[in-house]
């Protein structure tokens, strides 16, 4: 039972490795591509990634949280479309729910993250308890994790 273990932290590991070196990868690559980066920001993972719990290969879920204005946005944006093209690359695909960084429901500031979090919290609809679930997986993975 130890051998079989050790054999599903070993991929679990090689999942989290390849994970977070895509990603660092594409902010390194971004920032030489699209500038610097405009404001302090915090990748995250969500679902089975974020719990990191990913077995097999499963889709992409994950969000960008900035503090920054709106204009920052589509730095975030196409940082997010970076690093979701990257993943998929890498043998994860997109979530056919579109919980994903380059989608802006999921790359906000913090102002408006706190908004939509309020918003999901007091309307009682299934797909918002979903979206909070999801997002209370959230696990940050590159930037700063106060956010």
């Amino acid at each position: 039972m130890a051998k079989q273990s050790e054999a599903v932290q070993t991929r679990l590991d090689s999942h989290e490795e390849r994970r977070v070196k895509t990603v660092q990868d594409v902010i390194t690559r971004s920032k030489k591509e699209l500038g610097e980066i405009p404001a302090p920001f915090a990748f995250f993972f969500m679902g089975s990634a974020g719990r990191e719990e990913q077995l097999y290969d499963t889709d992409q879920d994950h969000g960008i949280v900035y503090d920054g204005n709106q204009e920052d946005q589509s730095y975030f944006l196409q940082l997010g479309e970076n690093i979701v093209e990257a993943l998929e690359q890498a043998g994860y695909e997109r979530c056919p729910g579109g919980v994903m960084a380059s989608n802006q429901r999921w790359c906000q500031s913090i102002t408006d993250w706190e908004a939509q979090l309020l918003f999901w919290i007091k309307e009682n609809k299934f797909e918002h308890v979903r979206y909070l679930l999801t997002f209370f997986d959230a696990r940050c993975v590159w930037g700063q994790e106060t956010l």
